[in-house]
């Protein structure tokens, strides 16, 4: 007969094995076979409602109060308490601050009732807390503390185990979906408004990168700056970027750099960013950014025309000062 003894059974279940006869003995929690030597066995059926009664009780359920209640009925206890729990906290890491900025109240209001969507709300939930931030605040800081604060938080969430990828992936296309909306809302504004001759720059993430938010967002950062400024979407070659420069005479190429989750992989950037400048001609400029090592920074340095930016502050300064001396 198949079955977990005593001691494996407990260190399953995380609790000892003299709590968890007297809950046998007192109030009937399982009732495990015997096996020929009458020792005793339990099923996964035994493990999953004690592991629920455990959680409860550790949480500041009496046991008399779960022993004898159906393991349907512990599963929703559970679910309600860890929700109550999630929202608590959410609420605390945006009151203590936990990312290196301070926001307003508005916005982390906000931030919080999307990562709540994530946790008890459906897709268009998410999507819908994520659009009335882009309505009721302005640009910037839908952008850049809004969204900023939004994907930090769920970052800090996942890694601890409250939130799950699916969640993180989830959240992200719904920023993306409203990155999307928000650009063609600038680009249409511009539309017919004669600027002179700007400089051109052209958005992409390195090859093997479909991560883009960033960039989308640093795109949107050039088009608010006044500058021309087009995506070209995600995970382009080198040698094709340089193409792209090539046929719209642009003047920058910006790329964007992110750390990838185990398993996947992206070309190196430097052999990029070389492949790259040996395709562009002297004049055009290579800006690239993200979290990028410093001993590689040390190495793009010494390629002509390359700049890096680690935040996306610092590539706003450029972007204005690069503007003001358009003008």
């Amino acid at each position: 007969m198949a079955g977990y003894n005593i001691k494996s059974f407990c260190n399953l279940a995380g609790i000892n094995e003299h709590t968890l006869r007297a809950w046998e003995r007192r109030y009937g929690v399982v009732d495990p076979d015997r096996s020929l030597t009458n020792r005793r066995l339990y099923s996964e059926e035994d493990l999953d409602r004690v592991r629920l009664i455990v959680t409860l009780v550790e949480r500041g359920h009496g046991i008399s109060q779960v022993a004898s209640l159906p393991v349907e009925k512990l599963r929703n206890l559970v679910s309600k308490i860890d929700s109550v729990n999630f929202e608590e906290s959410v609420r605390d890491s945006l009151a203590s601050g936990v990312s290196s900025q301070t926001f307003s109240k508005k916005i982390s209001e906000l931030v919080t009732k999307t990562i709540l969507s994530l946790s008890s709300g459906s897709p268009q939930d998410v999507r819908n807390s994520i659009k009335e931030a882009r309505l009721v605040l302005n640009v910037e800081a839908f952008l850049f503390d809004y969204v900023t604060s939004l994907l930090y938080q769920i970052g800090e969430f996942c890694f601890h185990g409250k939130l799950r990828i699916w969640q993180e992936h989830q959240a992200t296309e719904s920023v993306m979906q409203e990155l999307y909306v928000l650009s063609s809302e600038i680009r249409s504004m511009r539309i017919g408004v004669v600027h002179g001759p700007r400089p051109l720059l052209l958005f992409t993430t390195i090859e093997g990168n479909h991560h883009q938010v960033a960039t989308i967002m640093a795109y949107i950062a050039a088009n608010l700056a006044g500058l021309d400024a087009y995506f070209l979407g995600p995970h382009l070659p080198a040698r094709d970027l340089s193409l792209a420069m090539k046929h719209y005479g642009a003047q920058f190429a910006v790329v964007g750099v992110q750390k990838l989750p185990p398993g996947e992989t992206q070309k190196t950037i430097l052999e990029y960013a070389t492949d790259l400048r040996n395709h562009l001609p002297e004049g055009e400029e290579i800006w690239m950014g993200g979290p990028i090592e410093d001993v590689i920074v040390e190495n793009l340095g010494k390629l002509e025309k390359v700049k890096v930016f680690k935040s996306l502050v610092a590539f706003r300064s450029e972007l204005e000062r690069l503007a003001v001396s358009q003008k």
